[in-house]
């Protein structure tokens, strides 16, 4: 189990970060949007992958900013 802060480096689209999460080779068990304020919207993307429990990635890029929790749930082998 381990747990990695990803942040972008600023030239990241909010397409570009929907792009990256398709690309990965996991399963999407379920997902909340929750609008905060007109200046933060939180996307939790909960998956499932092995070793990892969760990652949280941050994009200041988009506007206005999206805060995107990935939770992974490690599979049982």
């Amino acid at each position: 189990m381990e747990s990695v802060v990803l942040r972008s480096g600023g030239v990241l689209k909010l397409g570009a970060l929907l792009q990256f999460l398709l690309s990965l080779p996991i399963t999407p068990l379920e997902t909340n949007i929750y609008h905060v304020s007109q200046n933060l919207t939180i996307l939790e993307y909960n998956i499932s992958r092995i070793f990892f429990e969760s990652i949280f990635f941050l994009s200041m890029a988009a506007n206005p900013p999206i805060f995107i929790n990935l939770c992974l749930i490690p599979h049982t082998l």
